[in-house]
């Protein structure tokens, strides 16, 4: 991705609609069918970076945070109608988006690349027969999680150790 400022708009509201318009358009598309469906699921992809704003990541963390709040609010208002909401939370995979990047993000450099598509796979095939709300994938993630939830005044300061080059920051 790259620095925030560097980053035309049009770009930026282009990954809001694939990461989160995205997920609204396929939830609505399918929602009377779900209803009617014993044991529906809807199963988002959210993000490790939905935890705490990555940099150089940001509109992508931040169509993260929304998902990963719109699945907490739809697995409440869901349950009625008998479909379960869950997401799946994944640092960084080793997809196109990732390798093939122009510019890796400091973080991706730092954190590395541990996970392949069918690690997400795997967590998704458990998700659809499960009932947590937040599956994490990988060790790396639960240990994101756990170290958020125990150490929250150190989130900030991890974030900008493993995600932020200062040295690089354009003017």
């Amino acid at each position: 991705m790259g620095h925030h400022q560097t980053i035309a708009l049009e770009k930026q509201k282009g990954i809001v609609e694939v990461n989160l318009v995205g997920v609204l358009n396929g939830i609505a598309c399918c929602l009377d069918l779900l209803k009617g469906t014993s044991g529906a699921r809807i199963i988002n992809m959210s993000s490790a970076s939905a935890l705490y704003g990555t940099p150089e990541l940001a509109v992508y963390s931040a169509t993260k945070a929304a998902v990963k709040a719109l699945t907490e609010a739809l697995n409440i208002e869901f349950e009625p109608l008998g479909i379960h909401v869950c997401d799946i939370l994944a640092p960084y995979v080793r997809t196109p988006m990732i390798v093939k990047a122009a510019v890796a993000a400091t973080s991706v450099t730092r954190l590395g690349v541990h996970l392949g598509p069918q690690d997400v796979a795997r967590v998704v095939w458990r998700a659809a027969h499960g009932k947590k709300v937040h599956w994490d994938v990988g060790f790396m993630m639960r240990l994101l999680r756990v170290s958020a939830m125990l150490f929250p005044f150190a989130q900030r300061p991890l974030v900008k150790m493993l995600g932020f080059s200062s040295s690089t920051t354009p003017t």
